[in-house]
């Protein structure tokens, strides 16, 4: 309705700074302000909102060490794609895993 009201506003404003003033969008005007009376106005339904019982608390590190791995080996038959991988990644640490296409880094990953 708000917006109804202000477009209403803007189409006299325009009527009225046209040469000459223009009676069709003062028409327009009224005929969009008489259906914006007819509107039958109702209050929003209230809607009883239920929040989700979860606790998100933070509780401290359990250690420093994110990911430890030691002499991990994977291979597919015959094909072994790495033999005895030694990683460990700390809290905050940044590593990245390299290589050629093939070489098992999602493997390793997953």
């Amino acid at each position: 309705i708000k917006k109804m009201k202000e477009a209403i506003k803007r189409l006299r404003d325009w009527a009225n700074r046209s040469n000459p003033p223009s009676a069709a969008l003062h028409k327009r005007a009224t005929n969009m302000q008489r259906a914006l009376d007819r509107i039958e106005k109702l209050d929003r339904p209230k809607i009883d909102v239920k929040k989700m019982a979860i606790d998100f608390e933070a509780h401290d590190r359990s250690g420093k060490d994110v990911i430890v791995l030691e002499d991990v080996a994977k291979g597919f038959g015959s094909k072994n794609l790495f033999d005895q991988v030694n990683m460990l990644v700390q809290y905050k640490d940044r590593t990245a895993i390299v290589g050629e296409n093939g070489t098992g880094k999602s493997t390793l990953l997953k």
